[in-house]
């Protein structure tokens, strides 16, 4: 199959979302033709330059949304006057790239639409938190808990703040999107269950295509050369997905077990907040904890090789989701490309949870005698790593799944 692919983000461009993007397409086995926008929004700046044979691209140097949108479309337009295409793929990050979807269907109402939705577009648990949970106006809580879909359909609307009118068009977007794509993926089933609440067009639409890791790109020469145990964060920390537990389970250790410091280092690489750095210098933890600026992504998959093990940091909602999250940060599945232990700042039964516990590794929540007593415990070896499990989110054998899935929905 040819499918005609409106990625903002896309390789050479380095975000999570183009290289989970990338390492689907250049697995599998059909031809893409993708679309994406030169531009340094949310970009983390560190380009990778990554091709593949079955993978044409076609870069709109644009900052803006509606400009992309128009010139993807245009190019589809052009395309076609000399290729046919089986279907299209729209992702969603950002949420605005879906708009090409919408406008493709104008122009051919027949063609298959496959929608990738990495995040919830409407009700996304961190804007949820944000503006339902800290919001002062109980009464606005309270409708927003009492009945979510119906809050933000019917309601947001009507309150005349930009905020909510902003999070009333998202939902209304993603509502759209159910109605009209043929294929909805979401990263876990968690997430799937999440936002087609409806269970009829969830078994009818729902695709579930983890995140996966490409051992081509690791690299083959790495040596471990650690004189102690080495745990290692690498991505952003942020108010929900703090690094802070990580610093105050090391500052715990330093007052009921300084032996451990001996044998133990711990790196947090990538775009670490500064009240961080300024604790861990407050504290005198410089020894034990280093902050390293933010990598290429060829070298934190080197990182991740050298390391002993990898930690991984949920966003905690438990006030909203089951068991705390919906999500799968797609830096699990590099972490278990590099073949480490993982230790996750999760629930055990999230979805990352699951991942990190099925393939060996060991969950706490974010409190810092927990995760002192997992540090111990991982130093001392408690951790493993399952290759047979994680064999499941290499790029090849999700690919192939996709592919599958795609022949037998599309190909009737």
């Amino acid at each position: 199959m040819k499918i005609f692919v409106a990625s903002w983000f896309y390789v050479p461009v380095t975000t999570s979302e183009a290289l989970v993007t990338y390492k689907l397409l250049a697995n599998s086995e059909n031809e893409y033709v993708v679309c994406s926008a030169k531009s340094t929004k949310w970009s983390y700046k560190k380009d990778s330059a990554m091709k593949s044979d079955n993978i044409r691209q076609y870069i709109i140097d644009t900052d803006d949304f509606d400009e992309f949108v128009e010139k993807t479309v245009e190019t589809y337009k052009e395309l076609c006057k000399t290729e046919k295409f089986d279907a299209i793929m729209t992702r969603s990050l950002p949420p605005e790239s879906q708009y090409v979807g919408f406008k493709i269907r104008a122009i051919d109402p027949t063609i298959p639409w496959i929608a990738s939705l990495a995040d919830p577009i409407g009700n996304n648990p961190y804007e949820t938190k944000f503006y339902f949970l800290e919001n002062r106006h109980k009464l606005v809580r309270k409708l927003y808990f009492h009945a979510p879909h119906f809050f933000l359909g019917r309601i947001a609307p009507l309150i005349k703040r930009p905020a909510f009118q902003k999070l009333s068009q998202l939902y209304k977007l993603e509502r759209k999107v159910l109605d009209e794509a043929d294929i909805i993926i979401t990263p876990t089933q968690a997430q799937a269950e999440y936002i087609m609440n409806d269970v009829a067009v969830r078994e009818k639409k729902s695709l579930v295509v983890p995140h996966s890791y490409d051992k081509r790109l690791y690299s083959s020469e790495v040596e471990r050369k650690n004189e102690k145990f080495v745990f290692t964060f690498i991505g952003q920390s942020d108010n929900y997905r703090s690094v802070e537990p990580i610093v105050r389970g090391v500052l715990l250790l330093k007052d009921v077990n300084p032996e451990m410091l001996k044998r133990i280092k711990v790196r947090l690489v990538g775009n670490i907040p500064d009240a961080i750095k300024n604790m861990v210098y407050v504290f005198f933890l410089q020894d034990v904890i280093s902050i390293e600026e933010p990598c290429d992504y060829f070298r934190s998959l080197q990182i991740m090789q050298e390391s002993d093990c990898l930690l991984h940091i949920d966003a905690p909602f438990f006030d909203i989701l089951p068991n705390g999250s919906i999500f799968f940060a797609a830096k699990i599945a590099d972490y278990l490309g590099a073949g480490k232990p993982i230790l996750g700042l999760t629930d055990k039964l999230s979805p990352a949870g699951k991942i990190i516990t099925s393939c060996g590794g060991v969950c706490c929540y974010s409190e810092a005698y927990d995760v002192a007593k997992q540090f111990v415990a991982m130093a001392n070896g408690t951790g493993c790593f399952k290759p047979e499990e994680a064999e499941k989110y290499a790029a090849q054998n999700v690919a192939k799944d996709f592919d599958d899935n795609l022949k037998r929905r599309l190909l009737k």
